[in-house]
C-alpha cells in the first residue's frame, strides 16, 4: 500500500536525503519517494500499515518536530 503526505518542513534536498533516510530505515517501509515542487511532500511504499505517528515519531528522533507527515489533501488523501 502507498500513501502520501504533505512534509511542509522539508525545504531542500538535503531534507529530503534525510527524510528518505530515516523512513527508509522503519520495519514495513518499502520505498519512499520524496517531491520538493509544486510543494513538498513525501510517497511511502509499505509492506504493511504503519500509523502516521510511528512514522512522525522516527522523524521526530532526527529533526525535533521540523519534519512532521500531513494529510495530503492536495491529493484527496487522508491517512
Amino acid at each position: 500500500m502507498t500513501h502520501t503526505f504533505a512534509v511542509p518542513g522539508m525545504t531542500c534536498s538535503g531534507c529530503e536525503r534525510t527524510i528518505t533516510r530515516v523512513l527508509s530505515g522503519i520495519d514495513g517501509v518499502a520505498e519512499v519517494k520524496t517531491t520538493l515542487q509544486p510543494y513538498s511532500r513525501v510517497e511511502i511504499t509499505m509492506t504493511r500499515h504503519l500509523e502516521t505517528d510511528v512514522l512522525n515519531a522516527e522523524l521526530g528522533k532526527v529533526a525535533k518536530g521540523i519534519y512532521v507527515l500531513m494529510p495530503d489533501k492536495e491529493h484527496g488523501e487522508l491517512v
